[in-house]
């Protein structure tokens, strides 16, 4: 398989690079085959869009071009080969490749090998992922088997058809997150997917990837239970300091002499006062512990 991709690909940059390749190859522009293909290549196993078995031809045949002139001489078959397998009639035109081109005579020495077998992974069964549907070359796929010596799309999709993942594969060497043993029961797998750092993570929604899930967790502020204890704890002092204020208020009213009524006047009033403040303070600070964020201190208005 290619190597992890490292931006997202889609279908008009696909069909842009495709048709951009045809082009070159026609009035012979190395240059932009060769960049354009080499994106085209790279951006395959990104891809985040579903394509046609037809138009997956095309592209195949056009990477076996870029494979060609970029000397990679071990892709252009494998390329060449899934093209004729998804379309098994077309032939150049006179006006896309010379009767004379190597690259021609490497095209038809591939002729007769869209008819291969699929060659099965022995006591495995491809599992997709709950919701999921897996496809092969833009071709719905339910089997642990593909055609061998050739390179093949493989696509996870959701069951509206949204792609999740892509990747380039050689032959039947499906990601071993889709194939499981043919004992095993398929529900066993149907939560399983790939992540995309290749490591498989069954507790994932079905058919979804790490990178779908937004985790969202509570974080509770280091001042938040001290706050709310603090201000409880303010309200019940409060309230403690105004039941003092009945005794002061019947020891007023008892006293025998001016001198102890002043005394009472001064300690009710200093009651009243004191428990009226630590209402205030009280309350103030278990508001602030009951509304208090992550982010700590936070005053609004």
């Amino acid at each position: 398989a290619n190597a992890e991709c490292t931006a997202p690909y889609t279908a008009d940059q696909l069909i842009n690079d495709y048709q951009a390749v045809q082009m070159a190859v026609r009035i012979e522009d190395s240059f932009t085959l060769l960049e354009s293909g080499e994106r085209l290549m790279v951006g395959l196993p990104c891809l985040t869009d579903s394509a046609p078995a037809q138009m997956l031809a095309g592209v195949y045949r056009a990477l076996g071009l870029y494979a060609h002139e970029a000397s990679l001489s071990d892709e252009v078959a494998l390329w060449f080969r899934t093209s004729l397998e998804l379309d098994p009639t077309f032939a150049w035109g006179i006006d896309e490749i010379a009767g004379d081109s190597p690259i021609l005579a490497l095209w038809q020495a591939e002729i007769g090998t869209e008819g291969a077998a699929l060659v099965n992974i022995e006591g495995r069964v491809l599992a997709a992922p709950d919701d999921g549907i897996l496809t092969l070359d833009g071709r719905p796929w339910t089997v642990a088997a593909a055609t061998p010596d050739r390179n093949h799309l493989l696509q996870l999709l959701t069951s509206t058809g949204e792609v999740r993942r892509s990747w380039v594969i050689i032959g039947n060497e499906f990601p071993e997150s889709f194939v499981v043993e043919a004992s095993e029961s398929v529900s066993e797998v149907t939560s399983m997917t790939e992540t995309g750092v290749g490591v498989i993570d069954r507790d994932l929604p079905a058919g979804y990837l790490l990178s779908d899930i937004t985790s969202v967790q509570r974080v509770r502020p280091n001042l938040k239970t001290p706050s709310l204890i603090g201000g409880g704890a303010g309200l019940i002092a409060a309230m403690t300091m105004y039941a003092g204020t009945f005794l002061s208020q019947s020891m007023f009213n008892n006293a025998t002499s001016e001198e102890d009524m002043l005394s009472m006047r001064g300690l009710n009033n200093t009651l009243v006062l004191a428990s009226g403040g630590l209402v205030v303070v009280g309350s103030a600070v278990t508001w602030w512990g009951v509304t208090m964020s992550q982010r700590g201190i936070d005053f609004s208005w």
